[in-house]
């Protein structure tokens, strides 16, 4: 029975560990870690560097951008987040991983009669895939502040040896 009871646990051990390997994605592809970088081109071509400075410019000591990936058919969502996270560090940009509900929630988004109206200090980004593969992502990408405050189109983003870069932008909008 102490034998059993030991093989018992050492197969739970091998379990738990095979668990904790996965979670942290050893046994992930280097392709598959690389899709990131299709949602990090996207999200560059709507704050490139040039533009991150002036979002906290003049009095606005604070601006948000809060990042949805809910949307996304990639399934590591946080080497997306730690892309991003990199790509703004030094910013005086706050990033948030907030959902429009959450924001109205948090009472960053302002609504009125029910529906969100304004978000006063910041900007919602958002990416709905349509297609991801291990060379191509297409996603529909905007950018939101307002009722009369958003951007986006539908990005195909195509993986070049190690490089991700967006190869056309269609059925652009803006209100």
């Amino acid at each position: 029975m102490i034998k059993f009871l030991g093989y018992l646990f050492t197969i739970c051990l091998i379990i738990m560990s095979i668990c904790i390997v996965n979670k942290y994605h050893i046994f992930t592809s280097k392709e598959e870690k690389q899709q990131a970088g299709a949602y990090l081109a996207v999200f560059q071509e709507f704050y490139p560097p040039n533009r991150i400075p002036l979002l906290t410019a003049g009095e606005r000591k604070t601006f948000y951008i809060s990042v949805d990936l809910s949307n996304v058919h990639y399934k590591y969502p946080e080497l997306i987040k730690a892309q991003i996270e990199n790509y703004l560090r030094g910013s005086r940009v706050v990033l948030l991983w907030d959902d429009m509900n959450d924001l109205i929630t948090s009472g960053l988004i302002q609504t009125e009669n029910g529906r969100p109206c304004l978000f006063e200090n910041g900007e919602l980004f958002c990416c709905k895939d349509k297609s991801l593969t291990e060379t191509l992502l297409e996603t529909e990408a905007y950018a939101w502040a307002g009722n009369v405050g958003g951007f986006g189109a539908t990005y195909k983003v195509e993986k070049n040896a190690d490089t991700w870069k967006i190869i056309s932008i269609t059925n652009n909008w803006i209100s």
